[in-house]
């Protein structure tokens, strides 16, 4: 019994242990709705110290603990924001009547507290607290602005936010450090059941704050409208009380300015009796008075200022308003017709740039004008804010002795004293001057800068946007009306009364106009005879003064311009009357329009007439200028009178008339420019026909002659296209794209005078270069002492072949300039190009702090295919410069041939170099981004391809250093010859036998060569002549330097010169040495000279001896015994005599060898 009460009393106390442990753990864990960061923080202190659990529990403890900590932490920050929604909304039906009173409660102006007449510092402090207001108001109204954006943004995100919050709050948490396992110790499962709980709690508060966020919008969207209106309303009270209060204080200014300048003149009228030390004072102080009076004082300055600044704020704010207000309507509806419209009537209100271009130049000038008047006046107020020492410097001019000195003194520093007034008053004026002036430009800058952004931005998206619809009969009502409105009598009436008018107000510009009409009148017959006079000059002297056809250019000009210069005195007189309604604008728009083709097409058929600029000087066959002049006739009163019209219907206000009328002149114009090209360009007509003197010769036709059929294809589909695109509705598109190509057109008329004049200057130059080295070779072949000159090897068909490529190169080179700016405003709409992006790169940018920071940069395939056109550029550059800069700058310049040789060679190098490294920047591929691949690349070559660098490099060293230049005769490698050309790798050397031998470039760096013309082509020649023993030894010496010096090749200086050498075995041996000019004569000199020898000896009966050998024949009875001694001496004799004399031997020989070579 008492086993078994034992046995009960044990597990009773178990049970109560077990009921105590779960009690303690359950008071362990609190509810994570309730918990703290403070009870967290120290259940982790509690199981950090927990000595009975291992180092890898507490480790997990701390983890789970510490992600428990961060979602209570943001399930608090949560609540916050959920109870701030929550009394945003509880309070906003009492907030949104508090505004309404608020509006219903503003006044029609606010009232200032200043007099009918204030002072400029009463009228100065009341306008700076209306601009505080002013900026406060517009700050408060940009912030509600954008937290209206931020809310509409917040309204269509905000449902999918609570839709993703309320997903994960559903699903199974995915935390490793939360995940339970079995053998967990009791302590890690409560806190991972705790960790649990405050995840979820976490996501609970997520959601709810969301809900309740959302929730505050809605509650809060009429709010938020009422204090914009609010806002907005107030902005604009503040507005209009800056701009009264801003009058307000120009007039104190004013008057201010008008009081002090009539104080100064009062005081110098009054001054003007006294010493003149104060008179001048009194002088000055009425000067600088008179700065700040008038239309042109500063006071006036000031005022038109801040009206302009004023005026470019407000338009910048309706252009940005209008601007964002289009983007935003484009990204809710899409590009529509209609807004296509909108679009291209929105374009045609935008602020012209350019206007504000001109006053942002002219403001330059201005403000430094302003900033040295600025430090004049600081200057001179700096000189008398110290009166006492001003005073004094000024009595210096007064004598001591001088009688009431005193009283000079005294009006003296009155007259300072206001002098120092007015200094203050125009330094004040000064500096708000240039705050006005530098706040608008700054302005008209951020002005011009949006505007161009915008109108990019509509260029882009409206041009493929249809107008109208397709073409059809019922087009020709209203066409009709829109022709009856062109020849309304009453708006032409109403014209020419508003011109009238405004020459009856401006006689002066209107006599100026008919005066400069007259003048261009006036000049055509003269004109007509210096036309005339040159081309008859240049006909029959094609070597003369290029001066002569750039005359003809400028008279042919003035005989084109009549027609153009009425058209254009006509838009400027109309142009200028203030009263000239829409009519007389869209008159001016067709007279602008209609002039430049008439301007292009006149000068056309005057340049073709027949002993013309085209014919006498451009050298044009009858056959392609007579044609060009017979289809002008009929063609430019086309174009002309359809610019006219479709410019007036364009620019008139009412569209219908541009997609009637307009469009039905526009289809004239484009099947008259399709008839003209058909005329022009069809492969067998006029400009296609290969010249005369190819088809006789038999020569490789041109390049566009080959490609004529193309061509011709090509310049029938671009109107084609324009006229398709009219007929389906595209009436603004073709407009856009017709007048484009009329500028095109002109444009190619501009590149072929350029070429043509381009060609005829190149033409003289070749032929003054022609001369020059004719010249040279005459001169080389009259003057012996012109030996050491250089040989000019200079080819003048390779010259031609350069320029004529250079030629063409640049006209083409221009004309796609030329095309890039007349279809600049086109090329927006090809912007999709830049949206192409193929691939990034980063680029290391420097910020406005300095750093240095790395921006990501996109390469897309509008610069890609930049990058193709300018790498094309440069190989066309690198391939024609050598002529260019030979016909235009070396030749006019004192250079030797290698000289000129090496420059050219250096300049295509260095050109390929610069259009490479332009061209791999434009595509990313910098210097930084392919360091790391050069260098292993460049080591990998360095292996495989040293030869080949090291040619390259010793071609260099050949082109600097020169040791061997073209035209030089060298000797390398036992073969002598001309140097002709020295490449990047080898070097051509053209032999005796006229083959040519290509050299490694390293082979003149690392081996001995002989160059025969280095420093100078002079060579000694060696001659032996053996005579008879017996001989006038001096008679010999005679003969033999007559004879050299009788030689024309032969050089007098050095002299030659005779040597007798030595007493042969049967002669007596002399030598004649004499010098010639050029390895290449040396063998024909001693030709020349041993035959005048052998002439000379023969007239003057001296022997050339001949060999003489003694034979004695012995009988001997024994063999005779030869020793090797005794045969070995005469050897050795023979060997010591042949040693005795070797002058000159050594340079004999390489030259004879040389010369035998020739």
């Amino acid at each position: 019994m008492p086993k078994t009460i034992s046995n009960l009393a044990a597990r009773a106390t178990i049970v109560v242990v077990g009921m105590l442990l779960m009690f303690a753990s359950v008071q362990a864990q609190p509810n994570p709705d309730e918990i703290t960061l403070d009870q967290l923080r120290q259940l982790q202190a509690q199981a950090a110290s927990n000595e009975a659990l291992s180092e890898e529990v507490r480790a997990q403890l701390a983890k789970v603990y510490d992600g428990a900590i961060v979602d209570i932490s943001a399930r608090n920050e949560w609540r916050t924001r959920k109870k701030t929604f929550e009394t945003a909304a509880a309070s906003a039906p009492d907030l949104l009547t508090t505004v309404r009173s608020q509006i219903d409660s503003l006044p029609a102006e606010l009232p200032t507290t200043l007099g009918e007449s204030p002072t400029l510092e009463e009228a100065q402090a009341a306008f700076d607290a209306a601009t505080a207001e002013q900026l406060a108001a517009s700050t408060l109204l940009s912030d509600l602005k954008a937290e209206q954006a931020k809310r509409d943004t917040a309204r269509k995100e905000l449902p999918d936010k609570i839709a993703q919050a309320r997903q994960r709050s559903t699903s199974p948490i995915e935390n490793e450090s939360l995940a339970v396992a079995e053998d967990d110790p009791p302590e890690l499962k409560n806190a991972i059941e705790l960790g649990t709980a405050s995840r979820r709690a976490n996501q609970a508060a997520e959601l709810a704050s969301y809900e309740a966020e959302l929730n505050s919008y809605i509650q809060r969207s009429d709010l938020i409208l009422l204090r914009i209106e609010l806002a907005d309303r107030s902005l604009r009270l503040a507005n209009d009380l800056v701009t009264r209060l801003r009058k307000v204080l120009e007039d104190a200014r004013s008057r201010d300015a008008d009081k002090q300048a009539a104080k100064a003149e009062a005081d110098r009228r009054k001054a003007a009796q006294m010493h003149p030390v104060v008179a001048a004072v009194a002088e000055a102080n009425a000067e600088l008075a008179k700065r700040r009076t008038g239309e042109d004082g500063l006071p006036a300055l000031i005022a038109q200022a801040s009206t302009d600044l004023a005026q470019a704020e407000q338009l910048l704010k309706e252009v940005t308003n209008d601007f964002e207000g289009v983007e935003e309507r484009i990204k809710k509806v899409g590009m529509t017709d209609a807004v296509g419209l909108l679009l291209r009537r929105k374009r045609g209100t935008l602020p012209q740039v350019s206007q504000y271009e001109d006053r942002i130049s002219e403001r330059e000038e201005t403000l430094s004008t302003i900033q040295l008047e600025f430090l004049d006046v600081d200057d001179r107020l700096r000189a008398v804010q110290d009166l006492d020492a001003a005073v004094a410097v000024r009595m210096n001019e007064v004598p001591a002795d001088f009688p009431d000195r005193a009283s000079i003194e005294a009006s003296l520093r009155a007259q300072l004293e206001s002098q120092r007034t007015y200094l203050e008053a125009l330094r004040g004026d000064y500096d708000r001057y240039t705050t006005v002036l530098v706040n608008l430009d700054s302005t008209e800058r951020q002005l011009v800068d949006r505007v161009i952004e915008y109108r990019d931005y509509i260029d882009q998206r409206v041009l493929w946007i249809r107008s109208t619809g397709y073409i059809r009969p019922t087009d020709l009502e209203p066409a009709g009306r829109a022709l009856a409105w062109l020849l309304s009598p009453r708006e032409w009436s109403a014209l020419a009364g508003d011109v009238s008018t405004d020459i009856a107000d401006s006689p002066f510009s209107a006599v100026a106009s008919l005066l400069i009409l007259l003048v261009v009148l006036g000049l055509q017959p003269l004109a007509r005879v210096r036309i005339r006079k040159t081309s008859e000059v240049v006909a029959k002297n094609k070597s003369a003064p290029f001066l002569l056809t750039l005359r003809c250019f400028a008279w042919t000009l003035v005989a084109s311009t009549p027609f153009p210069t009425v058209l254009w005195m006509l838009s400027w007189r109309i142009s200028q009357a203030h009263s000239v309604d829409a009519f007389g604008d869209a008159l001016v728009a067709g007279l602008l329009l209609s002039a430049v083709p008439a301007l292009a097409l006149s000068f056309a058929r005057h340049a073709t007439r027949s002993d013309a600029l085209a014919q006498s000087h451009f050298d044009w066959p009858d056959r392609i200028r007579v044609p060009i002049r017979r289809h002008l006739t009929w063609f430019m009163p086309i174009v002309v009178s359809s610019a006219f019209v479709f410019g007036m219907v364009s620019t008139s206000m009412d569209e219908s008339r541009a997609n009637t009328l307009g469009r039905i002149v526009l289809l004239g114009g484009v099947v008259s420019a399709i008839a003209f090209t058909h005329l022009m360009l069809r492969p067998n007509g006029p400009l296609f026909a290969p010249p005369d003197d190819e088809e006789a010769e038999g020569k490789k036709p041109s390049l566009a002659v080959r490609a004529k059929v193309p061509i011709y294809l090509l310049a029938l589909l671009v109107p084609l296209v324009i006229g398709a695109l009219s007929v389906v509705g595209y009436t603004y598109t073709s407009g856009q794209l017709i007048v484009r190509y009329a500028e095109t057109g002109m444009l190619l008329v501009g590149i072929v005078l350029f070429n043509e004049l381009s060609r005829r200057w190149f033409d003289l130059s070749e032929q003054r270069i022609a001369r020059t080295v004719r010249k040279r070779k005459l001169r080389r072949k009259a003057d012996k002492s012109a030996a050491t000159e250089e040989v000019d090897d200079l080819d003048l068909k390779v010259v031609r072949e350069q320029t004529r490529s250079l030629r063409h190169s640049v006209a083409f080179a221009l004309f796609g300039v030329g095309v890039l700016f007349v279809w600049l405003d086109v090329l927006p709409a090809l912007g999709f190009l830049d949206e192409i992006e193929l691939w990034r790169h980063t680029v290391d940018q420097t910020d406005a702090e300095g750093n240095v920071v790395a921006s990501v940069v996109p390469v897309t395939l509008g610069r890609v295919l930049l990058a193709v056109a300018f790498a094309a550029l440069t190989v066309v550059i690198t391939r024609t410069v050598p002529g260019f800069l030979e016909t235009t700058i070396l030749q006019r310049l004192k250079l030797s041939p290698g000289i000129r040789y090496a420059f050219k060679s250096i300049s295509r190098y260095v050109f390929a170099a610069v259009g490479a490294v332009i061209v791999f920047n434009m595509i990313g591929i910098g210097w930084s981004q392919v360091q790391w691949l050069i260098a292993g690349f460049s080591v990998g070559l360095g292996f495989g391809l040293q030869e080949i660098f090291a040619n390259f490099v010793s071609g260099l060293i050949l082109l600097i250093e020169r040791p061997i230049r073209v035209g030089d005769t060298v000797t390398v490698n036992g073969i002598t010859g001309r140097v002709t050309r020295i490449n990047m790798r080898a070097t051509t050397v053209e032999d005796w036998d006229s083959k040519e031998l290509v050299v490694p470039n390293k082979a003149f760096i690392t081996t001995e060569i002989v160059n025969w013309s280095l420093s100078s082509e002079n060579l000694r020649l060696v001659l032996k002549v053996g005579v008879a023993y017996g001989s006038d030894v001096k008679l010999v010496e005679e003969t033999l330097l007559r004879v050299a010096r009788e030689q024309p090749k032969v050089l007098s200086k050095p002299a030659p010169n005779v040597m007798f050498q030595s007493f042969g075995d049967s002669t007596l041996d002399f030598e004649l040495r004499c010098f010639v000019s050029g390895i290449e004569n040396f063998r024909f000199v001693r030709h020349e000279v041993n035959k005048a020898i052998d002439e000379a000896f023969h007239h003057k009966h001296i022997e050339i001896a001949f060999p003489q050998r003694v034979l004695h024949v012995r009988n001997f009875e024994q063999p005779l015994r030869v020793s090797r001694e005794a045969v070995d001496k005469p050897a050795i004799n023979e060997k010591r005599e042949t040693q005795t004399d070797t002058e000159g031997k050594s340079d004999e020989g390489d030259a004879s060898a040389a010369a035998d070579s020739a």
